[in-house]
């Protein structure tokens, strides 16, 4: 039997404590980035929430499927992720208002997005689905909601570019 995190799914998100109305969105992906579910997850905020503005944070993971890699690769590799989603989002209709390459912790990149910029209403994290992705497997949905004291929008991407899963 399959989990539901498991099965395919056009979008699978949680919203919490997000109200209607203009919002500033802070969007913390890797390698779903430009994932068709992280596109329709901002478009629909964007549609209920007229005016808001989004921030795109991308962590320098280390990239997947590597033995070896040097802090430059994964930081070029999160800038490339970061270039391909905010033209994704763009062709989407939905303005980037920045895009940014933080720390390979995602909990670290936030907080220092959070020093730098302390102005987001709510924090919109997509991953990759339960069993495949290593940010669920750290709780880092939960522990930032608990963390950060924001609403978490979680999406999961069940289906990747082929650019973004090698």
């Amino acid at each position: 039997m399959q989990s539901a995190d498991d099965r395919p799914a056009r979008t699978r998100e949680t919203t919490v404590g997000v109200e209607p109305g203009s919002m500033r969105f802070l969007v913390v992906a890797h390698q779903t980035a430009d994932s068709r579910e992280l596109i329709e997850t901002v478009e629909r905020l964007a549609r209920d929430n007229a005016g808001s503005t989004f921030t795109l944070l991308v962590p320098a993971a280390q990239v997947p499927r590597r033995f070896t890699w040097s802090e430059e690769e994964s930081v070029e590799r999160a800038r490339e992720q970061a270039q391909a989603a905010t033209d994704g989002f763009r062709r989407a209709g939905i303005e980037v208002e920045h895009a940014t390459v933080g720390s390979p912790s995602p909990l670290l990149a936030i907080e220092d997005e959070l020093r730098t910029d302390g102005s987001y209403d709510a924090i919109v994290i997509s991953t990759l689905p339960r069993g495949r992705s290593l940010w669920l497997r750290d709780d880092i949905v939960r522990r930032a909601e608990k963390e950060f004291g924001l609403p978490v929008i979680h999406s999961v991407a069940h289906s990747l570019k082929v650019a973004a899963a090698s």
